[in-house]
């Protein structure tokens, strides 16, 4: 009966158990590694210990493990890297956010074979869905926006002596204008215009501009009606 003995190679060890290794051997803490390349020390603990589903992004971590093997006097980091890479594959799921799943199939059946008519009609169909899903997209956006609305008069924290003041500006020429909440008419080229009596003391006007589906446009003006001229030196609109 023969005894065999399973032998550990030296080499098995992970990449994070030789990235610790080397670290130690230099004598640096991973407080003054964090410090001098400036990644957080919790990234760098992920990455000896290998937890890389609490990383970040492939490319952000090949940076990460580059900065670490430069402070550490390693010059040819491509043993490390391929280690990191074939590693990651293994222990982290994919990385949906940052290349989704669709794209991964689409790029290995397109390179798997030759260019077919079949292949072409298909590249055809996902670029003309793509479009369509970018055009309504952009479509909803403008739906939805709100209107532009410019007012030209009256100035905000304006200061009068009159009790009539003249709200005026342009809007959309589709939208629903209403000045105090009461609707006033856009002409075809969007322009409005319409007087409105005045309390004395500090007056709030608001100016809101809708479309059908769209969220709404506020702008207010403050504007103070004082009872003479000697006043107008002495007070301000807060």
């Amino acid at each position: 009966m023969f005894n065999f003995k399973i032998k550990h190679l030296a080499n098995n060890s992970t990449l994070g158990e030789k990235l610790k290794k080397l670290r130690e051997a230099q004598g640096f803490d991973l407080a003054s590694l964090a410090k001098i390349t400036g990644i957080n020390p919790i990234y760098l603990l992920a990455l000896e210990e290998g937890r890389y589903q609490n990383l970040p992004s492939y490319v952000y971590t090949t940076n990460y493990l580059k900065s670490y093997l430069f402070v550490l006097g390693v010059n040819q980091p491509n043993y490390y890297l391929k280690l990191l890479q074939s590693e990651r594959m293994i222990y982290q799921k994919p990385d949906f956010y940052s290349q989704p799943i669709i794209f991964l199939k689409l790029k290995k059946y397109f390179s798997q074979t030759e260019i077919t008519p079949q292949k072409i009609r298909l590249l055809l169909v996902i670029t003309l869905i793509f479009i369509c899903f970018g055009y309504l997209g952009w479509e909803t956006k403008k739906i939805i926006s709100p209107p532009m609305l410019l007012v030209e008069s009256p100035q905000n924290n304006l200061i009068t002596n009159k009790q009539v003041v003249e709200v005026r500006g342009r809007t959309a020429r589709e939208a629903k204008l209403l000045i105090n909440e009461q609707e006033v008419f856009v002409g075809s080229d969007g322009v409005f215009s319409d007087k409105i009596f005045l309390q004395e003391g500090l007056n709030i006007i608001k100016i809101s501009a809708q479309k059908r589906y769209s969220k709404v446009n506020e702008i207010f003006r403050k504007v103070l009606v004082i009872g003479s001229d000697e006043k107008k030196q002495e007070v301000s609109v807060k």
